[in-house]
């Protein structure tokens, strides 16, 4: 138990620390931006940007500024991640009161509930205590300084869940889930796809401020400001998508063992990310993040009826 979390540990700061050279070279130079009214100001790069999707960001506050557009700027959905954050500390908290089993699955539960966690808060601070972060160098930096941990331990840690569904599934009596060694193949597996992940986003161009202005100017994601990959690829994803499907899975066979509760707790945990990853609307990025919430408690609760 303990070198598994320190291993885990081991490989976040690893991850951490390497992402923190993925940023791209920052410019000298001098970028003058029009605004409608026709005067040319001048931002000087070496003060406000770290890549070129800065000036872009940069670019959009002056047009919107000088725009008669609406505008959301609600604190409800950054209260809302901020609920999240403080439902997955108090799961944490149940999680290490219970009396589930001292091993990898139910330290791989608690760790990646602080991480989804900690993924969550940072998310809900993004507005209210950074709402500058665009044009404010001090609170981009701390902002990103804090979002790197988001990224990797999240990344790094939800692999881990095969082990707990894997568990799970044992405690069901799924099949293929019986061998002695399924521990140890899934302890593999989870570390492969974590390390894949890790490496891939090292060599990428890392993170920055996610371009909301996708979004309509009244749509609720306007209202948020959060990190996101500059350069979103579909192995940043899979992990969370393998473990819904492995949850379904699970979940299934459940009701087949005639275990219909842990079989209806995993299949609602499994559903709940793949529709917040799958539905497109202006409150993907909220349904995401609650979607991982959900599984969490419900990963738990098909735990608590198997395995105690």
């Amino acid at each position: 138990m303990i070198k598994f979390t320190k291993a885990i540990a081991c490989v976040a700061l690893l991850s951490s620390g390497a992402s923190a050279f993925t940023t791209l070279p920052r410019h000298n130079a001098l970028v003058h931006t029009t605004i409608s009214s026709g005067v040319s100001t001048g931002i000087d790069l070496n003060q406000v940007v770290d890549s070129p999707s800065r000036i872009q960001s940069e670019t959009r506050l002056f047009s919107q500024a000088e725009s008669d557009e609406p505008s959301n700027d609600s604190l409800l959905p950054s209260a809302v991640f901020i609920a999240a954050a403080a439902s997955l500390a108090k799961l944490a908290f149940d999680i290490n009161a219970s009396d589930l089993p001292d091993s990898i699955g139910t330290t791989a539960l608690l760790w990646t509930s602080l991480a989804v966690g900690w993924d969550n808060l940072i998310i809900g601070l993004g507005k209210p205590v950074f709402g500058d972060a665009e044009t404010d160098e001090s609170q981009y930096k701390i902002l990103k300084a804090l979002s790197y941990p988001r990224f990797t331990a999240h990344a790094v840690l939800i692999p881990y869940l095969y082990i707990t569904v894997a568990d799970i599934g044992k405690a069901i009596g799924v099949e293929v889930l019986q061998g002695d060694n399924i521990t140890t193949i899934m302890l593999v597996v989870a570390s492969v796809v974590a390390i894949a992940s890790r490496v891939n986003f090292v060599n990428g161009p890392g993170i920055d401020i996610a371009d909301r202005s996708k979004f309509a100017p009244t749509a609720v994601e306007r209202s948020l400001l959060w990190f996101g990959y500059i350069e979103p690829k579909a192995l940043f994803v899979l992990p969370a998508i393998l473990l819904s499907l492995f949850n379904c899975y699970v979940g299934v066979n459940g009701f087949q063992a005639g275990n219909q509760q842990a079989g209806i707790y995993m299949l609602i945990s499994g559903a709940a990310v793949l529709y917040g990853n799958a539905k497109p609307s202006d409150l993907k990025k909220i349904l995401a993040q609650l979607g991982e919430v959900i599984m969490l408690w419900f990963i738990y609760a098909a735990a608590l009826v198997t395995m105690v």
